[in-house]
């Protein structure tokens, strides 16, 4: 009977624990997403570590907005992922927020681990790896340099990150101001590089990953697009706005 009560009591404590942790408000920014939007928001809906799914649509011309609607989520006037990211995020309800692309594939138990690694009182966010959903072997080896980076970063106190996936408390995200529109590319690095600098707490939470598009890549010359990227990642580690390569905005196919 002792092991049978210490059993259920277990149990109990377990559940109470997992009732304790705070869903997310999950903010997809969009421009013509309609296409990758409803498998996302069905996922996201399905768990039970999203609490709402708002989504900031940047005037897309494919119907993305009356899709999301359609999905059950809530949509909002976005603009360029920085300004998209800040609308979502002013109407949202929880404490914890979510940034995701719409061209990822997370799972329900990385949303599940990320939202119980707020239970420690010094996470302030989080991101996880990012696994390309492609065969180019050029491609896998620029996400298995990211990764590194991201490591050495983190051991380093200097967190880097992509905006692919975000997972923040709500009061460190309002103390650096949110996303900083001003900047042009690379605004997801500069995100994480003022939480370090200001708030502390980010955690590269290497052990989880998800699915992303590897679209970008293949709208230009990978080469090109990866030298771009370290451009911007190496001025924003470095605390700078500037972009110096400008980032042009294209529809995805």
């Amino acid at each position: 009977m002792g092991d049978k009560t210490l059993g259920v009591q277990s149990e109990v404590c377990s559940n109470l624990r997992m009732s304790s942790i705070e869903a997310f408000s999950v903010v997809v920014p969009t421009w013509n997403e309609a296409r990758l939007l409803p498998p996302l928001v069905r996922a996201l809906q399905a768990s039970p570590s999203v609490g709402e799914v708002i989504v900031a649509d940047a005037e897309s011309e494919d119907g993305t907005a009356q899709v999301a609607v359609a999905a059950g989520a809530r949509v909002v006037a976005g603009g360029r992922p920085a300004h998209g990211r800040n609308a979502g995020a002013r109407v949202a309800h929880r404490s914890l927020l979510l940034f995701l692309d719409a061209d990822v594939q997370p799972t329900p138990e990385v949303l599940s681990q990320l939202a119980a690694g707020f239970a420690d009182p010094a996470v302030n966010a989080m991101h996880v790896r990012l696994m390309p959903l492609s065969g180019s072997w050029f491609v896998r080896l620029c996400y298995r340099m990211l990764d590194r980076h991201f490591q050495v970063c983190d051991r380093l106190g200097l967190p880097q990150g992509l905006g692919a996936l975000v997972a923040v408390r709500r009061e460190a995200f309002d103390r650096v101001g949110g996303f900083d529109e001003t900047v042009v590319a690379g605004e997801d690095s500069h995100f994480f590089r003022q939480l370090g600098r200001l708030v502390g707490g980010v955690v590269y939470r290497r052990e989880l990953s998800i699915g992303v598009s590897a679209r970008r890549f293949e709208m230009e010359s990978p080469a090109l697009f990866a030298l771009k990227n370290i451009l911007w990642g190496a001025l924003r580690l470095a605390g700078l706005r500037i972009s110096i390569v400008p980032y042009r905005w294209q529809r995805y196919p």
